[in-house]
């Protein structure tokens, strides 16, 4: 099953600039993104591994990795990403491995036990805690890598039905692990008369000739990048599920996202700003600019 989904990106210009559609499907050497409204990241699948964002998705599985050639229901070794919020307590890997354990030993695993590995080191010099699990009562082998971000800790699992699948694929989940890439980007949840403020000053800024030229330059510039970008995004929701939003970026006098207004806050919202918010856009004629996109879907 493929799933079709189309978007029109709608600026204070432009009544219609794109039409664009994606799929989401099952690909060899795929890179996939776990979004929420608090996380977004991406994972690289291993040589000769797939990523699967369909299959698995009644099982909460949206970001699914298997070797090529298996079928992730009896494949023996599979790799999901997960996230989970860190709360007021700011919790930590020790505390969510703990959790892991406690539960294991609750639900008949009384020999469940986890083991510190070697961290990994990624891009940015980041290490990244990796914790063995083993001892349930079905035989299973499994690992888990732990990102820990600001407000959430993102995490691998992997998970393997024998020892020695385990130790076969286990440089191949380093190699995931590695491909880590953090794209979340801090998105400032707006009321909607918060957001009416915003949109009167975006609109100001474009009621001269020079905003009216930026906007157009800035747009025409990164458009077809930003259709790319939703329609990947809306490609992990079931036709009629990728919600509409609005997006306000401040845009700095050196063409960075300073900031990133959304009305409403939702999971698509995450997923797009944490993509197209990190890009250079063209210095704004004014000391900053707001550039105002409404993403809405069909």
């Amino acid at each position: 099953m493929r799933n079709w989904v189309c978007f029109k990106l709608v600026t204070s210009l432009f009544l219609m600039t794109w039409l664009s559609c994606s799929t989401a499907e099952i690909t060899v050497g795929g890179t996939g993104m776990l979004f929420g409204t608090d996380h977004a990241f991406n994972i690289t699948a291993a040589d000769g591994w797939v990523l699967d964002n369909e299959s698995a998705r009644q099982q909460g599985l949206h970001m699914l990795f298997y070797p090529k050639g298996e079928d992730w229901s009896d494949s023996p070794v599979i790799v999901y990403g997960r996230s989970t919020g860190r709360g007021p307590e700011k919790a930590g890997v020790k505390e969510l491995v703990k959790d892991t354990v406690d539960d294991f030993h609750a639900n008949g695993s009384a020999g469940y036990r986890a083991l510190r590995a070697a961290d990994v080191v990624i891009r940015g010099g980041k290490s990244v805690a990796v914790y063995h699990y083993q001892g349930d009562q079905w035989g299973n082998y499994e690992a888990g890598a732990y990102f820990v971000e600001e407000g959430t800790v993102n995490f691998l699992v992997y998970h393997a039905r024998s020892e020695e699948i385990f130790t076969r694929y286990y440089p191949d989940f380093i190699a995931m692990i590695r491909s880590y890439n953090n794209a979340f980007l801090n998105i400032n949840p707006s009321s909607d008369e918060e957001f009416s403020q915003l949109l009167l000053l975006a609109k100001q800024d474009v009621a001269t000739p020079q905003g009216q030229e930026y906007e157009r330059n800035a747009v025409e510039g990164l458009g077809r990048r930003m259709a790319e970008v939703a329609g990947g995004c809306a490609s992990f929701f079931q036709p009629g599920e990728a919600k509409d939003f609005q997006v306000i970026f401040r845009i700095t006098p050196l063409g960075k996202v300073a900031d990133a207004y959304t009305n409403p806050a939702n999971s698509m919202a995450s997923c797009f700003v944490g993509l197209i918010g990190r890009r250079s856009y063209p210095p704004p004629p004014f000391d900053d600019f707001l550039l105002h996109l409404d993403m809405k879907f069909q």
